[in-house]
């Protein structure tokens, strides 16, 4: 249960019967318990939050800290002939290598990826310019059954045109125009 919403249950029960302050202590002790909201949730989140950030750090650090004492930073050495360099090979520090190679983007790939963005927008910008350029010109001459048309079938037009006849013959609309 969230201890906040225990806590403000609490309050308000404490401005209903204020004489329930405190619960007094059995063999007629004058003493007074005070009645509180339990702290479990909290100090078990806490707890919870110390052992996840020591595992996860603790592991951090002892990578960190093996490859730093182990392995250490690279150094520069002649290529040979017949090998082509990688992108992550060009920096120094092995964890940084690491994470060039399994978790960052190449700029390659970001710049291709960049571009791709940029094409899907410039063909969705074009094509709704040449949709609202087909609409533009229906609406100007009118001439194609599309966003301007409704379309209606025979039988809907002669139950509408059979129920304003008898409108009419009542002293309703008038029917000249249908």
């Amino acid at each position: 249960m969230n201890s906040w919403f225990v806590r403000q249950t609490f309050r308000l029960g404490q401005q209903a019967w204020p004489r329930f302050q405190g619960q007094q202590v059995r063999h007629g002790g004058h003493a007074t318990m005070s009645i509180k909201p339990s702290r479990w949730p909290e100090l078990q989140f806490r707890d919870s939050m110390h052992l996840w950030f020591m595992l996860v750090g603790g592991s951090l650090l002892a990578v960190s800290a093996y490859t730093n004492v182990f392995v250490g930073s690279g150094t520069l050495a002649p290529i040979p002939e017949d090998h082509q360099p990688q992108e992550h090979e060009y920096y120094p520090h092995p964890i940084t290598r690491w994470l060039v190679k399994h978790v960052y983007r190449s700029p390659q790939e970001a710049y291709e990826g960049t571009l791709h963005v940029v094409w899907e927008l410039e063909k969705y910008n074009k094509q709704h310019q040449l949709e609202r350029e087909v609409q533009r010109l229906i609406a100007k001459e009118g001439d194609y059954k599309a966003y301007y048309y409704i379309p209606k079938d025979g039988h809907t037009m002669r139950a509408y045109r059979n129920a304003m006849e008898q409108r009419s013959e009542k002293g309703g609309m008038a029917t000249s125009d249908i």
